[in-house]
């Protein structure tokens, strides 16, 4: 009996193809490392009749010892790779897919379609007759040509050197032959000795009807709305393969979507199943996004035909036949990857990802100008148009105020002001990048006079009635622009998000009440979410859906968030903190949450070791209310210090060690179990809890010290690293004159 394994939805219609001309019904092994199918899938294909069995495979959450134990590797020398051998593999794959193709005939024909994943060492150690299958679109030589291990997966290479891993691009010995849909004149004499074209279209025709019927039935496209005037864009995960970053990505698509707008065509966005952005940022009247869960060429297979199918080089259009015309804007059959990088850059050379800030400018200050200033981008890629939200009836004084030509004036205001404070530390390289930045950089400014500073207010009025822009934040005043920017810019770097939090606002406590993990910093990206419109980064796609939903209200806007969110984060729970309603209620928060403080305090008749841990709980429990309070009412979370929060609020001296200890512990314990962190992370995570830490530690309340302990070492190691690279980089220079 054959197996086959496949990963990908266009392999599983190539493995359905090529199953029906078996004699005998084979098993399918679908890996769940690239799409992770659901069952109802796996249950659907079993249901077409086609396979003996259908089972999925999974490295279950990238082996992470594996992974662990690879990491330890990186840069080791011949004789620590020899040593380990093969005896990582054997540890951890063996098991894991002993079990998974237990039904397997290891006897007879395998064929895989991806040899770049882990389930490759197990096949090549037990399996004894392997065929290579490319995808049918006659990728081969491409494969072979841009193929490279990335991330973990790089630690590899030294033992597939050595012989211990087996060797990627069916270059293993038991690989009988490859079967690919065209053949290759510029192909090794290796490859040219296995090749067997034997072309996709053809292994269709054989039982094309059978093969139809099998699709719809796993699939179904008939009901997804398509009218006609269309055309079918086709996306591809460049930025998840590295051609590009995925702003680079998000450009491109939107250039694309509106070129074929302009020739007055309505695009059907088909999202690849690997895209990493979120494709729902595209959607509006004249784009709709379709499900990414399902191969596009079904499309080949119903009645329903596009007027055009366009993309940037997806394989899928060499077989599409769903549409009249097709527009492909790479084209080079042979290319490097250095080719596609500088395509998607030339292509997307005049265009810019536009982002406005509303920021509430309540008063003319040397702060506020500065914070204003701060928010314009320093990166090539974006455009940053300002809008500064003003009292009705003060235009003339706040532009005269805000002209750029008082700019060094009010430098100089706001470094006097902040002269010998915590802020001079933190604004001295921004106020000097202000100053040059601006003489190169013109960003635009528009005053917008509002009825009053309430965000709803502030939507209805100013935000909602401009669209030709990609993402909109509503600012306070406060916020240090520099902080926020980079924020956002490294995260649309990494992933095209609907919606951008700043900041995770969860408090975890055990059954005495006291918080076990407690997080204030500023710069999570996540799905927990305050109902606030305020500080958040929004998509303009996600806000058009908002005013769809007609009234303007935290909950519609909750629930919609969580719609997007969840689509990120799938797994996760998303939570609506509806407290900061409450919060508004609230006029002097100081007052409020320092009577609460009192009342904990005044409550205790009788102090014990478990009376007093749980007095500690509920008093840092008021302090982290009194935090959202400030952040809610407009206080920037960028500048506000857990510690300074802490003596606003208590002024007994122990308590407040008390609550030091446990944000700094909690927050402490939070750093040590990441596994993500390096040297320069430590170090900056260190200086930035610094002020905290140390009041906690003068009464040695710090029950984590070994922790802090480590990253001060860690600072002492960097400092050392780098007097020895001194010192070779002089010795080296001494050498050369003496060799002279």
């Amino acid at each position: 009996m054959k197996s086959l394994v496949a990963m990908t939805y266009y392999q599983l219609m190539h493995s359905i193809a090529l199953a029906l001309t078996f004699d005998e019904k084979p098993n399918l092994y679908f890996s769940m490392d690239f799409l992770n199918p659901d069952e109802v899938l796996l249950e659907r294909i079993a249901g077409t009749g086609v396979f003996n069995e259908v089972r999925g495979i999974t490295w279950r959450g990238e082996f992470p010892e594996l992974v662990k134990e690879l990491r330890k590797t990186y840069n080791a020398p011949e004789e620590v790779i020899d040593e380990l051998g093969s005896s990582l593999f054997d540890k951890y794959l063996e098991p894991q897919y002993e079990e998974d193709f237990e039904n397997a005939d290891k006897s007879d024909e395998i064929f895989i379609y991806n040899d770049f994943q882990y389930h490759y060492y197990y096949i090549c150690n037990h399996f004894e007759n392997i065929v290579g299958v490319e995808d049918g679109y006659g990728s081969l030589q491409q494969q072979i040509g841009i193929h490279r291990f990335k991330g973990d997966k790089e630690r590899l290479e030294p033992f597939i050197e050595k012989g211990y891993y087996p060797e990627p691009l069916y270059r293993h010995e038991k690989v009988r032959k490859i079967i690919s849909s065209t053949d290759f004149e510029d192909l090794d004499e290796y490859y040219r000795s296995k090749l067997v074209v034997w072309d996709y279209k053809d292994i269709v025709a054989q039982n094309e009807e059978e093969f139809k019927k099998a699709l719809l039935y796993i699939f179904d496209v008939e009901n997804m709305g398509i009218t006609g005037n269309s055309s079918l864009y086709l996306g591809q995960p460049l930025d998840r393969s590295r051609y590009c970053n995925a702003v680079d990505n998000y450009l491109l698509c939107r250039k694309i979507i509106r070129n074929e707008n302009i020739d007055g065509l309505n695009v059907y966005y088909k999202p690849h199943p690997a895209e990493r952005n979120d494709p729902r940022v595209y959607g509006s009247e004249k784009a709709k996004v379709l499900p990414k869960d399902f191969p596009v060429e079904v499309f080949n297979y119903q009645d329903q035909k596009f007027d055009r199918l366009v993309t940037f080089g997806s394989t899928g259009a060499s077989i599409a036949t769903c549409a009249k015309d097709s527009r492909v804007y790479f084209t080079q059959t042979e290319f490097t990857r250095k080719d596609v990088t500088n395509a998607i850059k030339e292509e997307i050379a005049d265009e810019k990802l536009a982002i406005n800030m509303f920021i509430k400018a309540k008063e003319m200050t040397p702060e506020t100008y500065i914070n204003v200033y701060s928010c314009i981008f320093r990166k090539a890629y974006v455009r940053t148009s300002l809008y500064l939200l003003i009292p009705q009836g003060s235009l003339e004084e706040y532009r005269e105020y805000f002209d750029r030509a008082h700019l060094h004036d009010r430098v100089k205001e706001y470094k006097d002001q902040i002269s010998g404070t915590r802020e001079e530390k933190l604004w001295h390289k921004e106020l000097g990048w202000i100053k040059t930045w601006l003489d190169r950089y013109d960003p635009y400014i528009e005053f917008c006079e509002v009825a009053s500073y309430d965000d709803w207010t502030i939507y209805r009025e100013v935000m909602s009635g401009r669209k030709d822009y990609d993402y909109a934040m509503l600012l306070d005043e406060g916020n240090p622009g520099f902080a926020l920017t980079n924020e956002i810019a490294g995260s649309l770097r990494a992933r095209i998000h609907p919606v951008i939090f700043f900041r995770l606002q969860t408090t975890i406590t055990n059954a005495n009440n006291k918080p076990v993990k407690i997080a204030l910093n500023p710069g999570y990206l996540g799905d927990n979410y305050n109902g606030d419109i305020i500080n958040k980064v929004w998509h303009r796609e996600v806000l058009r859906r908002f005013e769809e939903e007609g009234e303007l209200t935290r909950e519609n806007l909750g629930r919609l968030t969580a719609d997007y969110v969840g689509y990120i984060r799938k797994r996760e729970d998303f939570t609506l903190n509806v407290t900061a309603d409450r919060f508004f209620e609230i006029e002097d928060g100081k007052s409020y949450f320092g009577e609460l403080a009192q009342q904990i305090i005044n409550e205790t008749e009788e102090v014990t070791e478990e009376v007093t841990e749980e007095i500690n709980g509920r008093l840092a429990n008021v302090v982290y209310d009194y935090y959202d309070w400030l952040v809610v009412n407009g206080k920037s979370p960028f500048t506000l210090f857990a510690s300074d929060v802490v003596e606003d609020l208590i002024e007994d001296k122990d308590y407040q060690f008390e609550v030091y200890k446990i944000f700094a512990d909690a927050m402490l314990k939070d750093r040590a179990v990441s596994n993500s962190r390096g040297l320069i992370q430590d170090i900056n995570f260190y200086q930035g809890m610094k002020p905290l830490i140390d009041k906690a530690a003068e009464k040695g309340l710090l029950t984590r010290m070994e922790n802090v302990q480590r990253v001060k070492d860690k600072i002492r190691i960097k400092r050392r690293i780098r007097r020895m690279y001194r010192r070779i980089f002089n010795n080296s220079g001494n050498d050369k004159n003496n060799n002279k």
